[in-house]
């Protein structure tokens, strides 16, 4: 998202949330919902759903707008680079 702030919950089961930046990627897994996790703007994540009963909750500040979206990691990767 270029605009949109996110707060992951899961709720059940277990899955892992992969974070990236453009030049580190970082893996959370989430597996209690006691425990949340925070993704800013322009940070590219993708979940992995480890076990067949994982729902995941996201949280999101803005509704949904396809324009906040870069669903192209090239693209994703020009954008943050130009962000530095």
């Amino acid at each position: 998202h270029i605009n949109c702030k996110q707060v992951l919950v899961c709720l059940s089961g277990e899955c892992d949330v992969i974070c990236d930046d453009g030049s580190r990627k970082a893996t959370y897994r989430l597996s209690s919902p006691d425990r949340a996790l925070y993704i800013p703007p322009t940070i590219w994540a993708g979940e992995r759903f480890l076990t067949p009963d994982a729902i995941l909750l996201v949280l999101a500040d803005v509704p949904y707008e396809e324009t906040d979206y870069i669903r192209d990691y090239s693209e994703f990767q020009r954008f943050r680079g130009g962000r530095r």
